[in-house]
């Protein structure tokens, strides 16, 4: 199960440019992120997107097979 941790950030790639991912800017509210996507999406060499972060809870057993939790990882919205 995929759950939400409240936290969001806007960022950038130059297309065609490895290493070249930028965070621009983090909220605490999905809406105001996509807003913010939306303001600054203008440019053709960079590509602008939005992330959430997330845990996954209970995707895998320990060794006593009680479920873990993993890291927060970031999933783009």
């Amino acid at each position: 199960m995929k759950e939400n941790t409240g936290n969001y950030i806007v960022c950038r790639h130059k297309i065609g440019v490895g290493n070249s991912i930028e965070v621009l800017f983090e909220f605490n509210d999905r809406k105001s992120a996509i807003a913010k996507k939306k303001e600054i999406d203008k440019d053709a060499i960079w590509v602008y997107y939005c992330e959430e972060e997330v845990i996954y809870k209970g995707t895998q057993k320990d060794q006593n097979n009680n479920p873990i939790n993993s890291a927060p990882s970031w999933v783009r919205i």
